[in-house]
């Protein structure tokens, strides 16, 4: 369960950012920076994390998901399975906005395809509501899930690469 602490909140252990909203912004910081035109719709929303290595592989989610990024992340997951038999993956969505109708889709086909093959997904966040994503994804995407803090993300990658 979560308590509320100052400066952020406590979760499993993890410290948790307070809300964007609760500082006087409504905009949460990838949908800040689409709105000052720091990046565009369009730019890269998905980008293969440097740590990556074998079958664990991290991604970095910036802005809105859509069609394309899925069928992305769909070749590097099929990928870590025809060579090691499984995959381990990091999703950093702190800079998350959403996901276009056009993702929809193919978000549930790799979901339904790659459930059984994914032994364990660290979901990497600083929000209550990237939590409660995290706690819901469980279900569907892996066979494992954990949710870290950003504050935490070697503390992810230890974990994907544990036994």
């Amino acid at each position: 369960s979560c308590t509320t602490t100052s400066p952020g909140k406590r979760w499993a252990g993890h410290w948790i950012r307070p809300s964007y909203s609760t500082l006087g912004l409504d905009l949460e910081p990838a949908a800040l920076l689409l709105a000052l035109g720091i990046f565009a719709q369009g730019d890269i929303m998905l980008k293969k994390m440097d740590e990556s290595a074998g079958n664990v592989i991290g991604f970095q989610v910036i802005g809105v998901l859509d069609r394309a990024d899925f069928v992305t992340l769909s070749e590097e997951v099929q990928t870590a399975v025809d060579e090691a038999g499984s995959a381990r993956l990091l999703i950093d969505f702190q800079m998350y906005v959403s996901e276009e109708a056009s993702g929809w889709a193919a978000d549930l086909k790799f979901a339904s395809k790659y459930h059984g093959k994914i032994e364990k997904l660290a979901l990497v966040g600083d929000r209550k509501t990237q939590m409660d994503i995290a706690d819901h994804l469980s279900h569907f995407y892996a066979k494992q899930t954990e949710f870290f803090s950003v504050f935490n993300r070697s503390s992810a990658w230890q974990w994907l690469k544990e036994g």
